[in-house]
């Protein structure tokens, strides 16, 4: 079936978002305690509810308000559940000592939904030793896409490899004669959004790459080069520094190619406060997830009920933070996760469970983005729409696409 195996090292990098910062004493607590005379589900889980990257102690936080109110429902098959948050200020030691007791000491059946790369790099060996589900960790990092050598380690956003291939399946989509050029970051995030690219459009004749190292002062050299052969898409697999730098360049050109931004810096907020009038018109990204801004999903249940939630749990957080759509979504298919396991939650049941996902339709995903995995694909995300930045907001403009990630080119 579907596997990535790809070798590769980045950071999480989500989209940009507001938030309130839970207080110490709400850190100290970011757990759920309900019990059940023995009859409990322990779910461990490790984020940065405090320090430099405490904005992505979000997900935590939905997560746990999430199963509150599952809990309050009665819990999943009359098992309540524990959720236990740990601090690990987004340090992979830190991870590691924390993971350990989780799973040797407070016997978690799962770690859901765990932040960052380089923290859970650090700890995926040891989980995947003591056949503890690793599941919807988030990571864009192809790495955890490796059902053999890593197989109780699950993904949760869609990976570089995949949104790449969808950009490029898309464009061939089009027309035979379309030529694309590619800026990309020289390291293993570029690398694998170049990779993505490369096996969508299947035709390296016409594909024209550039790439920088995070030391450059300017991106005139680059852009210059995929100037003058003057491609019809150009595809910024850059961090947000460098592709607002890298639109800031090609608008002093007469290059005028159609252009789409990797969607971890594709945040139109973001976009429009850095680059302004350097965002050329209809710039494109791929979304996975249906928007709450404007009134494209007015009326919409799973929009209802989610804003509801967040209404009710987390009266401190906007709704439309993407951050906390993606881990209502997230929560969403872990309990579906619990479900199909009970009533046996011990781990390799509920790893059974994961496998057996198929063509879930997870509250807040856009239309034909389903969950399909299995003991041999462990992308949870590998469909997405094209999406159009139209004055401040992203709507769809094709999809969805989805991809066979990573069959090889012909």
């Amino acid at each position: 079936m579907k596997s990535c195996i790809v070798v590769a090292a980045s950071v999480l990098v989500l989209l940009s978002c507001q938030q309130g910062n839970a207080s110490g004493a709400e850190r100290e607590t970011l757990v759920s305690r309900a019990e059940s005379g023995g009859r409990e589900i322990v779910i461990g889980n490790t984020a940065p509810l405090s320090g430099p990257a405490a904005a992505y102690g979000l997900p935590a936080r939905v997560i746990e308000q999430f199963f509150a109110d599952v809990n309050a429902e009665g819990g999943v098959g009359g098992h309540k559940v524990r959720f236990l948050s740990r601090d690990d200020r987004y340090d992979p030691d830190r991870t590691a000592d924390a993971i350990t007791k989780l799973v040797e000491e407070e016997q978690a059946a799962l770690i859901l939904g765990s932040v960052g790369t380089p923290t859970n790099q650090t700890v995926s060996a040891y989980l995947n030793r003591k056949q503890v589900p690793h599941l919807f960790l988030l990571s864009g990092h192809p790495h955890f896409d490796n059902p053999r050598t890593l197989p109780y380690s699950i993904g949760w956003p869609m990976n570089y490899v995949v949104e790449g291939q969808v950009y490029g399946a898309w464009i061939k989509s089009l027309g035979p004669d379309l030529t694309v050029g590619v800026l990309y970051q020289n390291d293993s995030y570029g690398e694998a959004a170049l990779r993505g690219l490369h096996l969508g459009f299947r035709d390296d004749a016409r594909l024209i790459a550039a790439s920088y190292d995070l030391s450059e002062r300017s991106l005139d050299n680059q852009i210059s080069r995929l100037a003058a052969r003057r491609p019809d898409f150009l595809l910024l697999a850059a961090v947000p520094k460098f592709a607002i730098e890298a639109l800031r360049e090609v608008a002093k050109s007469t290059w005028r190619p159609t252009t789409i931004v990797m969607s971890q810096s594709s945040s139109a907020q973001m976009l429009i406060a850095n680059a302004g009038r350097s965002i050329p018109q209809g710039v494109l990204s791929a979304g996975y997830l249906k928007s709450l801004a404007g009134s494209d999903w007015q009326g919409d249940d799973d929009i209802a009920a989610y804003r509801d939630f967040m209404a009710r749990r987390l009266p401190d957080v906007a709704a439309e933070n993407p951050l906390a759509a993606m881990s209502y979504a997230l929560a969403n298919v872990a309990r579906a996760v619990l479900e199909r396991a009970g009533p046996d939650f011990s781990r390799a049941s509920i790893m059974r469970a994961a496998h057996g996902l198929s063509d879930y339709e997870a509250p807040l995903l856009l239309p034909g983005v389903t969950i399909d995995l299995s003991a041999n694909d462990h992308l949870a995300i590998e469909a997405a729409w094209i999406m159009q930045l139209v004055g401040e907001r992203y709507v769809p403009l094709a999809g969805p696409v989805r991809v066979d990630c990573c069959a090889e080119p012909e």
